[in-house]
């Protein structure tokens, strides 16, 4: 993993002038990227269609600039908000995300208040996704998906 990560360092610094001090696995899929103090996550994966991913990044994008709870999506030097690297003689799809302000809750800060609060903000999505006028039928619904 350690060589795929010092690949993904060398494309965001060409794609996006993003010189990152730390690149490391989450998942198989998403990784967690450092910058001084700014904090990003690259989701790369390659089992959906291009146009599957692309209506899926719009659609977080659209959420985003709407004021929701969605991750900003970074866009390259070629103002693609997907761009791709060759890992292993394999195209392989990357988006990067700058990191939401806070942390990530621990199991023994979850409470009625924060469920609420999350299923607030999802309410909020929900409504707000019915007036979205991009490409929905390339989305899948979740349990649809292979990730």
């Amino acid at each position: 993993m350690i060589h795929f990560e010092k690949l993904l360092k060398q494309a965001l610094r060409e794609s996006y002038e993003l010189n990152m001090d730390q690149v490391k696995a989450v998942t198989n899929e998403m990784f967690s990227c450092s910058s001084g103090h700014k904090r990003y996550f690259v989701r790369v994966t390659n089992y959906k269609t291009i146009v599957e991913q692309q209506a899926e990044v719009d659609w977080t994008v659209w959420l985003h600039d709407k004021g929701l709870a969605a991750p900003e999506v970074l866009f390259s030097k070629r103002d693609r908000s997907i761009e791709s690297i060759t890992y292993k003689d394999k195209e392989i799809r990357m988006v990067v995300y700058r990191a939401a302000p806070g942390e990530h809750a621990k199991k023994k800060e979850w409470n009625k208040e924060t469920f609420e609060r999350l299923g607030e903000e999802i309410g909020r999505i929900h409504s707000m996704s019915k007036l979205y006028q991009g490409n929905t039928r390339a989305i899948n619904d979740w349990h649809m998906n292979d990730e």
